[in-house]
């Protein structure tokens, strides 16, 4: 299975793109359809996270980039869980209007 994590996720905020930029979290298959040569295309949306961190390039290390893959699969998980938090907890407007905003940038309406 997977080691044990030693180091939490690159700290966002993240991005997506449909271009490379050299430094991406993850790349995403069967998004968007890019042209290559042999005509067929490929299908990529790419995950960046800042550039410099503390004013330093960021490279995560192996750690890193698990907890990274980590915190994507459970992506889903966690915006069910944030839905149902907002429907049924108690919540004060400060902490219902971050998780309403999360869920429009994970919906793509922020």
């Amino acid at each position: 299975m997977f080691k044990k994590l030693t180091a939490a996720h690159t700290p966002g905020p993240w991005e997506i793109g449909t271009s490379t930029r050299g430094y991406e979290v993850c790349t995403i298959h069967g998004v968007e359809r890019q042209p290559t040569e042999d005509g067929l295309g490929q299908s990529w949306v790419y995950v960046f996270p800042p550039r410099v961190l503390n004013g330093e390039w960021h490279w995560p290390d192996e750690a890193e980039q698990l907890a990274n893959a980590l915190l994507i699969a459970a992506a889903p998980d966690l915006l069910e869980a944030l839905r149902m938090c907002l429907l049924n907890g108690n919540l004060d407007e400060q902490e219902r209007n971050l998780g309403n905003a999360a869920i429009a940038k994970a919906e793509g309406r922020s």
